[in-house]
Order: C-alpha cells, then structure tokens, then sequence
C-alpha cells in the first residue's frame, strides 16, 4: 500500500467499531499503569464496551447485561469477573446491570489518578479526542491479552487512526 492510499479516508471498518473516548481510555490505562487495574480487569472493561455495542439500536429497556455474557467475551470464570467489575466500580465509578455507566469524567478518579489521566490526555492530538476501537481487535483484547499487547494496540489506535468529520482515518 502506497503513502497515498493511507491518507484516503475510508466510510466502514470491516466488523465495525467502537468510538472509544481517549479521556476514559487514559482514565482506565492511568489506573491499569499505577497498578489499581489489573490486565483482567482492563479486558473485562472492553468487555463491557462490546457489550453494550451489541445493544446498540435497540430498545434500553428490553436490554438485559449479566456477567455471563462478559465471562465468555473475556474467557474467564464468571467470579473473576464479577471482582473486576468490583474493582472497575471502585476504581473508576464503572457500573453493571440493568443499564451500564461508564467513566463519563476524570473527576470520579482521585486527585492523583485524575492528574496523571489529564496529562496523559495531554498528549493526544486534539483531533483525536475519539478514535474507533474495531469490534473484532476489541474482542480480541477482551479475550485474553496482557499489559504490554493491550499498551501496543491503543497506542497505535490513538497515534494512527482517528475520527473526523464522521469517517476514520489512519495515517
């Protein structure tokens, strides 16, 4: 692939995706980094992402979350998510059940934690304040990947591939 066909936007991701806000990604990768999170932990939270991505379109009300669903997507044991899940609500005010929240502001870490998400995000070109995770990379993350591979992937994805004006781009 040439140089100039990378720069030519592209409408669809194959397998679709999921716009991932870098503010919540570094609020998740700060605690992952300062050992709050573990790398379960982490998977469990694309997991939820996933999740809440195959509801997408239908009606809240009819939607049911357990944590069987994010046992299989993680290919772990029901009680070990059900402690991640724990830690997420702890950690970084994730809740489950009947409907999800996410992390919607840094400011529900602690001082210490929000400060060092804050410059994390710092780092991040301003146009890349959203960026699409593929469905099928998030699965693949949620089912059984480490620190140093799920750090490779989202570097990668914030650095080179973005969202702007409703397409993605990568370069």
């Amino acid at each position: 692939m040439t140089t100039g066909q990378q720069d030519q936007p592209s409408p669809v991701i194959p397998g679709r995706y999921v716009k991932i806000d870098s503010m919540e990604l570094c609020c998740v990768w700060t605690l992952a980094r300062a050992g709050r999170l573990r790398a379960l932990d982490v998977r469990v939270w694309l997991a939820t992402l996933e999740a809440r991505e195959r509801r997408k379109g239908t009606d809240a009300s009819r939607c049911k979350y357990d944590t069987a669903e994010l046992a299989q997507l993680c290919k772990s044991t029901e009680g070990k998510v059900r402690f991640s899940l724990r830690r997420l609500e702890a950690e970084c005010g994730v809740t489950w059940g009947e409907h999800p929240f996410f992390i919607s502001d840094v400011h529900e870490l602690s001082a210490k934690h929000a400060a060092a998400a804050i410059a994390m995000r710092a780092q991040i070109p301003a146009q890349r304040r959203l960026f699409p995770l593929p469905r099928r990379v998030l699965r693949f993350l949620a089912q059984g990947s480490n620190r140093t591979l799920q750090a490779t992937v989202f570097a990668h994805l914030i650095r080179c591939v973005f969202m702007k004006r409703s397409r993605w781009h990568s370069k």
